[in-house]
């Protein structure tokens, strides 16, 4: 921690106070949803307040899904471009409409977890 403190210079202090005083639900939605990559995530979190056990927690509840959803579409296109992408959600409407209802369910489920620790 004193490395850190040497090295950052109180520059990010704020910013890694705030991620360790984040309540699970939105540990939950960040590590769910496919937008953060998880290295960014794990360092992020690790260099915080944020007690291990809490963030291993929402680890293992929000990362299985999120890999087997994503790996399944990559392996159905073969690869991976914003072309591919697209015309793979317009050909297969029901894979579109449940990853659509993927993300509503981290949602709710956030929003859930987040009433549960008030």
């Amino acid at each position: 921690e004193a490395f850190l403190e040497k090295k950052l210079k109180g520059k990010s202090k704020k910013i890694y106070e705030k991620i360790g005083n984040l309540n699970l639900s939105w540990i939950f939605l960040v590590r769910a949803v496919p937008l953060i990559p998880y290295r960014v995530l794990d360092l992020s979190f690790g260099l915080s307040k944020l007690p291990f056990r809490k963030y291993l927690v929402v680890v293992l509840l929000a990362s299985l899904p999120r890999i087997f959803w994503i790996q399944f579409i990559l392996a159905s296109m073969k690869g991976f471009s914003l072309q591919k992408t697209t015309g793979y959600f317009l050909e297969n409407k029901l894979i579109f409409l449940i990853s659509i209802a993927y993300l509503i369910f981290t949602l709710i489920v956030a929003f859930i977890l987040r009433r549960k620790i008030k």
